[in-house]
């Protein structure tokens, strides 16, 4: 069973014929998207103060409750891939930082405008972190939203850019699989080109700058080199804002072995055997 729900693992580890077994362990990385075209996050404080409000070990307890299987993220490049790096992340607190991010929300010159979050409720992970985001900006005074609708409805309404008098959106939550942050021409998350990145449309022109310098780059560590500075224009402008990587077991039976490891996809039946019980 792909994707079981995480309140199902002790009733499936304490049965002795099922167990469960991490099939794609580079996981995925959860993270919010700011729409960066529209007030309040078109200003680089704003989403500053988003990154320093936000704990990731408190997402992870609605996201991934079971330790195992969720962890913090810092890096953009990941957990798993060969370029993740702790370049800027100073900013990463355990139970974050409430006073820092007021601080910097009240440098923004926000002033009580509409953040409307949208809520995606049938997916519950991202469900649940989006009833966290809401309580904890409240929490600092934001004027909180929640568009609640499936997650076809978010994917209408993400690529609107008007503000949110206009059904435009100021967060969403979405997650992407960690593996393919290792590969910045490609990897949706890490373009910074404005109006021509993915969803949320953030800009910066230094770090672009870097980013298309990544194929000319010739060897490894000359690319962990570039990753690092990439990382620290990223964590200055803030494109986005991590929640942590989860990483999602599968259940089967005891008597089915040869399940393929591999990131993201499920092969269900290739080198699969079924022995006796």
């Amino acid at each position: 069973m792909e994707l079981p729900p995480a309140d199902l693992y002790s009733m499936i580890e304490s049965n002795p014929n099922l167990e469960l077994q991490v099939l794609n362990k580079s996981g995925t990385d959860m993270c919010l998207r700011m729409n960066c075209l529209q007030k309040p996050f078109d200003n680089v404080k704003a989403r500053q103060a988003i990154l320093h409000l936000i704990d990731q070990e408190a997402f992870l307890r609605v996201t991934a409750p079971d330790p195992r299987f969720g962890r913090p993220v810092t890096s953009i490049f990941g957990i798993s891939t060969p370029y993740s790096n702790d370049a800027n992340t100073g900013w990463f607190k355990k139970g974050g930082d409430p006073e820092k991010a007021k601080q910097l929300l009240k440098e923004s010159g926000y002033a009580g405008e509409k953040v409307v979050i949208l809520d995606p409720t049938d997916w519950a992970e991202a469900h649940a972190a989006c009833q966290l985001l809401a309580d904890t900006l409240r929490k600092i005074n934001i004027n909180v939203e929640l568009a609640s609708s499936d997650w076809g409805g978010l994917v209408a309404r993400r690529g609107n850019m008007g503000s949110v008098e206009n059904g435009g959106w100021s967060i969403f939550n979405t997650n992407d699989p960690d593996y393919v942050q290792g590969e910045p021409p490609s990897a949706v998350f890490l373009n910074a080109s404005g109006e021509k990145a993915w969803f949320g449309w953030p800009k910066n022109d230094e770090y672009e700058v870097l980013r298309g310098k990544w194929a000319d780059v010739g060897t490894l560590d000359e690319r962990k080199t570039l990753a690092r500075e990439m990382q620290r224009v990223w964590w200055d402008f803030v494109g986005d804002v991590g929640l942590g990587q989860i990483v999602t077991p599968d259940a089967r039976r005891k008597t089915l072995t040869g399940l393929i490891e591999v990131p993201a996809t499920l092969i269900p039946f290739w080198n699969l055997q079924k022995g006796t019980v």
